[in-house]
């Protein structure tokens, strides 16, 4: 591996250093509401991770930094669900 110039990539590749597939399923309602001709209302709720599976954090020193204890280990796990709620108006 050497130091590329600016602008240019160096010659290890891309995504070469992978760590374990992660996957979430996100979705989303909408309902609008037609107030008149030209203004309605507009609700909607995204959902993150809506079966609240757990992801295991990247393993320790698995970045920058390497010189850890727990090298090579996973300590904690992420991924909680989130909602989010939207009202839009529009005229």
């Amino acid at each position: 591996m050497e130091n590329p110039r600016p602008g240019q990539q160096c010659n290890l590749g891309r995504a070469t250093m992978n760590t374990f597939g992660r996957w979430s399923l996100d979705g989303n309602l909408a309902k609008t509401f037609q107030i008149s001709e030209s203004k309605s209302v507009q609700l909607r709720i995204d959902a993150i991770n809506i079966f609240n599976h757990p992801t295991p954090i990247d393993p320790t020193g698995f970045g920058f930094n390497s010189f850890n204890d727990n090298f090579g280990q996973i300590t904690s796990k992420g991924g909680s669900r989130t909602f989010q709620a939207k009202l839009r108006v529009s005229f």
